[in-house]
């Protein structure tokens, strides 16, 4: 078990893993405490986590054989399901209901799940209020930032920067009483 202190007093669970590329891989946990005996506790359910532990090393080597030229969207979509099961852990079952709606709604809208356009075309294709639009973009950058972290194939976060503010105050929107 591997606990580190941050500098504001916050305990975190840190795991060092080794790639077959041969890069490291750091990842940390907070385990939301300053109290060092809760700290410990809290870490042992981190520390037997199949993100951590034989699932890394497997699905790296899978997505390393297909990363020389590019991720297929088979590939993606397995990774989608691991980052689901992932954050099932972590978040409640509406929430994981809600980012496993958004992952695969834009994953059928485009076989290009990678490029920038496409998912600009997918939020303004979106007709939905602004604030819903970004939840869309948080969720699904959140798997992008989450799967670049796990393989070796460098990539850019296609739903990077694609937030956007809503500009029309909300005494525009609607009156505040009905005639």
């Amino acid at each position: 078990m591997s606990l580190m202190l941050s500098r504001h007093g916050i305990w975190y669970y840190r795991k060092v893993n080794i790639l077959p590329s041969g890069k490291r891989r750091e990842f940390r946990r907070s385990l939301g405490t300053r109290s060092k005996t809760e700290a410990t506790k809290r870490s042992l359910r981190f520390a037997d986590s199949p993100w951590l532990t034989a699932e890394i090393s497997s699905t790296t080597i899978d997505i390393n054989q297909t990363a020389q030229s590019e991720l297929s969207l088979r590939d993606l979509k397995l990774q989608a399901e691991q980052y689901v099961e992932f954050k099932s852990s972590e978040v409640c079952e509406r929430e994981t209901a809600s980012i496993k709606r958004c992952i695969s709604k834009y994953f059928n809208f485009t076989d290009q799940v990678l490029k920038r356009s496409r998912s600009t075309e997918f939020i303004s294709s979106l007709d939905i209020a602004i604030p819903t639009k970004n939840k869309y973009v948080k969720k699904i950058s959140g798997f992008f930032r989450w799967l670049k972290h796990r393989i070796d194939y460098d990539f850019q976060n296609p739903f990077e920067g694609l937030l956007q503010k809503d500009r029309e105050p909300v005494s525009q929107k609607r009156d505040a009483y009905t005639d």
